[in-house]
Parts: C-alpha cells; sequence; structure tokens
C-alpha cells in the first residue's frame, strides 16, 4: 500500500501523522509512505531526523493574519494545488491523509481531482477551518474527541482518540513512593516555536520558588528568540535548569517530569494522557476559535488538569500552583491517574486499519 500523508509544519501536525506512518510500515513491511508538508516551521527538520521520506509545497494560512498575508496565501495556494498534483500523479497513492494544517487543504484538493480516497484526522475538539471545508470531498474522518461528531457528517466519522508515539505509552509513572524523592523536576514548553509569556512567566515564578526548601530542576523548551536571556535569568537566579529552543526527544523529557507546564494543543493533551503526566495548561489565547481552552477545559471539568489563562498575574499564579503539587504530591499522584483515563493506545492502530479499509 501507498499512503501520501499531508501535515503542517508543527509537531502538533506531524507527530500524530508519525505514528500514524509508523504502525503501518510495521504491520506491512512493503508499505510505502510519503508526506507532504511546508519549509516554514520545524516539520522539516522533524521528518528529516525521523527519516521518513517527504516532499514541500507553498501553502499559507488566512484565520487570524492580516490582509497582506492573507494575500499571499491566497497567490500560494494554485501553486501548492499543481505541485500536490504532480507529487502525487509521480507518487500514485492508494489513500491520502490529511492530518491538519494549511497545507492539508491543496492535498486533498488533488486527491479528490485524481480520484485518490481520501481520510482527514481532526485532533482538537472544536475542528479546524481547513478539516471544515475538507470534509466535504473525504471518504472518512477520524476524531480525536469524539465531541467533534456534531460539526461532520456522521455517517463519516469514527472517534479514534488522537495517535501518539508509542514511546509515551510505555512511560512509567514518575513518583512511586513520593515522600522519598529529593529533587522536584519541571518541564516547561510552549509548542513549536516556543512562548514569550509562559517564558516570562516561568523566570516570575522560579524566583518564588527558589525558596522552597526542596530542589528543583527545570527543563526548559524556550523556542529559538527567547532561549539566551532565559538561560542567563536562570543563571542569575541559581536555578539549575536545561533551556533548549526545541525539544525533539520530547518523551524522554516526559519521563523524568514530575509537572508539566504547557500550551494545550490536542496533541500535547493526548500525549500527557499517554504518559499520565499531571499538567498546569495555560492555552494559547490567539488559538483559532479558542480550541486550547475548549481542549483544556474537557480535562480541568474531570479533574485530569489545571488550566490557567494568561493574564499580568500569570508569574504570581503559576508559582502558587507549582508550589502546592510540591507541597502535595499525592494531589500530583491523582491528577496523574484521571489524566490517563483520557488516553487513547489504540488510536494509531484504528487510523491504520480507516487508511487500509479505503486503500481497499
Amino acid at each position: 500500500m501507498k499512503i501520501l500523508i499531508a501535515a503542517g509544519g508543527t509537531g502538533g501536525h506531524l507527530y500524530p501523522a508519525i505514528a500514524v506512518a509508523r504502525e503501518l510500515l510495521d504491520r506491512n513491511w512493503e508499505t510505502k509512505v510519503l508526506f507532504i508538508t511546508t519549509k516554514k516551521g520545524c516539520g522539516v527538520e522533524i521528518l528529516r531526523r525521523e527519516e521518513l521520506e517527504f516532499r514541500t509545497i507553498a501553502a499559507g494560512g488566512m484565520k487570524r493574519k492580516s490582509l497582506p498575508d492573507i494575500l499571499k496565501s491566497l497567490f500560494k495556494l494554485p501553486f501548492g494545488f499543481l505541485q500536490a498534483v504532480f507529487y502525487m500523479a509521480v507518487f500514485r497513492p492508494d489513500v491520502a491523509l490529511g492530518a491538519g494544517g494549511y497545507v492539508s487543504g491543496p492535498v486533498l484538493a488533488a486527491a479528490w481531482l485524481l480520484r485518490v480516497p481520501r481520510l482527514i484526522h481532526e485532533q482538537n475538539v472544536l475542528p479546524g477551518a481547513t478539516n471544515r471545508i475538507a470534509a466535504r470531498i473525504v471518504n472518512a474522518i477520524a476524531l480525536g474527541f469524539k465531541e467533534s461528531a456534531d460539526y461532520f457528517p456522521r455517517s463519516k466519522t469514527e472517534a479514534t482518540g488522537n495517535p501518539v508515539r508509542r514511546e509515551f505509552l510505555e512511560i512509567k509513572p514518575r513518583l512511586k513512593d513520593v515522600e522519598n524523592v529529593d529533587q522536584f523536576t519541571l518541564l516547561i514548553f510552549g509548542g513549536s516555536q516556543g512562548s514569550h509569556a509562559i517564558n516570562m512567566a516561568m523566570v516570575e515564578a522560579a524566583a518564588v520558588l527558589m525558596d522552597f526548601p526542596r530542589p528543583i530542576s527545570i527543563l526548559h523548551q524556550s523556542g529559538t528568540a527567547d532561549c539566551e536571556w532565559i538561560k542567563e535569568k536562570y543563571e542569575e537566579l541559581g536555578v539549575k535548569a536545561d533551556v533548549q529552543p526545541f525539544i525533539y526527544d520530547m518523551f524522554d523529557a516526559f519521563r523524568f517530569a514530575d509537572l508539566i507546564v504547557c500550551r494545550a494543543g490536542a496533541m500535547t493533551l493526548s500525549e500527557l494522557a499517554a504518559a499520565g503526566k499531571p499538567a498546569i495548561l495555560i492555552p494559547l489565547p490567539t488559538a483559532a476559535d479558542n480550541h486550547q481552552e475548549i481542549n483544556a477545559r474537557a480535562l480541568e471539568r474531570n479533574h485530569a488538569a489545571e488550566v490557567l489563562l494568561e493574564d499580568e498575574f500569570l508569574g504570581e499564579r503559576l508559582a502558587e500552583k507549582i508550589t502546592y503539587y510540591m507541597e502535595n504530591p499525592l494531589a500530583l499522584m491523582v491528577v496523574g491517574e484521571e489524566i490517563k483515563k483520557f488516553s487513547k493506545p489504540d488510536a494509531a492502530s484504528r487510523i491504520a486499519m480507516m487508511a487500509e479499509d479505503l486503500a481497499g
């Protein structure tokens, strides 16, 4: 079987698609996979590290963009579509999977034109604009959250969950005998590009946490722009911190974390659930249709995560929450157990089966 996978240039879109690709390759060594992504973002580097074949096309988003950016994206659209048609004609896939992001649009349109069976995976509770439009021309829709079915034709949908890399499923609980763990390890990240608001808040919080008697270690994915000044700030405070612009081996970072502070993208939440990791979620306020807060509240209602919204007191409130969990290890374990209930370990397998069924 040959499968062509279109995924945007962020880890949130690519990593679930990679999980499905790995599942298909494990099921049949003769399977061939080709990814279509964009040059923008970290997608190219991720696929290179994963040693997966890929091509890039011209594509750009339009939601929450300025007029000049929208015009640029409209200008790219026909070129991206022609590129997608060319790659599809050369590769001749049996099925095409749209894994999210604006790059999926022209690829799925090309698949429709060439009569290639089409499948999309929607990761969020509230579907993105590309998938809402693409739903009209695809054969099947895999849902990360069952609540998303209300936005699509029910006859096409299947609630599969969001696929995560197997390494997350294999992570064992960090705290067995919490009272005997000397060092408390925090993992901080704000998405593929980092988050200036979270970076600022964490530096403020660290200044407060240094007064806590238990030693703290911080692993911080900062993004490229803030990396150097955050390192300097931690050094000034005397905080033991490993600051990196991007963490490629995120499952290793999860493995040693006692508590995670992060955004609330759908794939981040799925990885937290798979690993059973307690987290303080800070949704991206500019996310399309506020989907990150919607994702986060779904967990908060079930006592599976804490949610903080960005404001001028974020650093102060973040320090209070982190201190609470450091002082209450039992609460930390309970939140980890609750979020584990949201894990869907068979998601990659179910989406792979949907692709195989469409490919015949």
